[in-house]
């Protein structure tokens, strides 16, 4: 079947604008950083990691010796007043991110802080303070974030006639059973919705925004330590749309968008494929009665994609203000349904 590519379809690396900065520091010695910045820093003229910290002295010396970063510091406050570092990527437990991006903004550094941006609604709205206050970027790091698929489901399903919109359906499933890592401690941001909701969110939001009429959440929080394993999450709109999550991190990968329609249905399967290098992502359409149809999108890789986006938006304050507002409203919304599952949960789910 012929996939054409969009009109308009993004390069690998989309166009922003010039970055203030290309003086990167690592908060945080991870296999993330590794990923979401070391590799693509690589592949962006000029753009520098400088320096690294971490928590274990040791692995912030492993990675600098295996990435050749030239300057590891041994407390995160020594990698804050350094002058040749102008932004910082928060790779650390979900716990450790809000201290260190509050830390990050009142030293004068942009920072990209691995998804969830913290832990909930009065973090986040701090943050936002700070930001203001300090005149600089302060981003989350939602990788999917910058692939136009999600903003152009409506003119997908006006294009193939297929009404208007009645359910949006994300499952999220990792299996982390042998290497759990923080996501096995409540107290350190574990569990399945902390490290999954901000994916659904930020798709939702690009589509429909995020003035929901419900936001409910269900575990049985039976996981390691009580995190939840398992997770559902449903929102309703004013207009009737529901849309739901399921994610867990007990189970076989799967990463699919589902919206229904009156007359059809769209469906992205494995939207996170591109973490992995440039990928085209395929958007499947299949109108009720009719044969499903295959929309794809210029090969992408989210990395190089949101890294690029970040610096960018240091040039472009307006842009990244935008942005750390949809984030604050992310974290509220994730903290609304949590609280939800909790609530439902100490009564024994009734």
């Amino acid at each position: 079947m012929t996939r054409p590519v969009l009109p308009g379809g993004l390069p690998a690396v989309p166009p922003a604008a010039a970055p203030a900065v290309t003086r990167v520091g690592l908060l945080g010695a991870t296999a993330i950083a590794a990923r979401a910045v070391l590799a693509p820093a690589a592949a962006l003229p000029g753009v520098t990691v400088t320096a690294v910290a971490a928590g274990d002295h040791d692995r912030a010396l492993k990675l600098g010796a295996e990435h050749g970063i030239g300057r590891v510091h041994r407390t995160y406050a020594d990698l804050l007043a350094d002058p040749e570092v102008d932004a910082v990527y928060v790779s650390t437990h979900p716990a450790g991110h809000f201290p260190l991006a509050l830390a990050a903004l009142r030293a004068g550094k942009h920072a990209l802080v691995e998804k969830p941006l913290c832990l909930g609604a009065c973090e986040a709205e701090t943050l936002r303070l700070a930001r203001r206050d300090a005149g600089v970027c302060l981003a989350e790091a939602v990788m999917s974030a910058h692939h136009p698929w999600a903003g152009d489901v409506d003119a997908l399903a006006a294009a193939h006639d297929l009404g208007t919109p009645r359910e949006a359906r994300t499952e999220l499933v990792f299996d982390r059973r042998d290497d759990p890592g923080y996501r096995a401690f409540p107290e350190l941001g574990g569990g399945a919705f902390l490290d999954t909701a901000p994916y659904w969110l930020r798709t939702l939001q690009a589509w429909r925004g995020l003035d929901v009429t419900r936001a409910e959440g269900r575990s049985a929080f039976d996981g390691p330590n009580g995190t939840d394993a398992a997770f559902e999450a449903e929102l309703a709109y004013p207009d009737g749309v529901v849309a739901t999550l399921t994610c867990g991190l007990h189970g076989r990968y799967r990463a699919d968008h589902t919206v229904t329609f009156e007359r059809g249905t769209l469906r992205v399967r494995d939207f996170l494929r591109p973490a992995r290098g440039p990928f085209q992502l395929n958007v499947h359409v299949t109108p009720d009665g009719g044969p499903r149809r295959t929309v794809g999108y210029a090969p992408a890789a989210y990395y190089e994609r949101q890294l690029a986006a970040f610096l960018g938006m240091t040039a472009d304050p307006g842009r990244g203000a935008g942005e750390l507002d949809g984030a604050v409203r992310r974290t509220a919304l994730i903290e609304r349904v949590r609280l939800s599952a909790l609530r439902a949960h100490g009564d024994g789910g009734r």
